[in-house]
């Protein structure tokens, strides 16, 4: 777990996050889909990635663990994702949804 969760008594957070696994190869968000949480890589790699005009595949970021997505769409204007999202790896990823976080 990320040094930044290390204080933390999960019991008293039980409500705030949810935690997904997915096998290599899952769609994690498709382009265009609306974020609506944070997401916080536990185990494994992620590659968000478009097609261009002349379709060949554009990497727009390789995470991995003890990164985050969506911070930075969850509350924006245009909170749409830019890319699909799929697992590079057998991956484990903590969500804080943003409906949560507003409570």
């Amino acid at each position: 777990m990320h040094q930044i969760f290390n204080h933390i008594k999960y019991e008293n957070y039980r409500g705030l996050y949810s935690i997904k696994e997915y096998k290599k190869g899952n769609l994690i968000f498709s382009e265009g889909e609306i974020c609506n949480s944070i997401g916080f890589i536990l185990k494994g790699e992620l590659k968000i990635s478009t097609l261009t005009n002349n379709d060949k595949e554009y990497i727009i970021s390789i995470l991995e663990k003890d990164d985050l997505f969506g911070e930075n769409l969850l509350f924006s204007s245009n909170n749409e994702y830019l890319g699909d999202c799929i697992s590079l790896t057998d991956t484990k990823i903590l969500y804080i949804n943003k409906k949560r976080l507003s409570r």
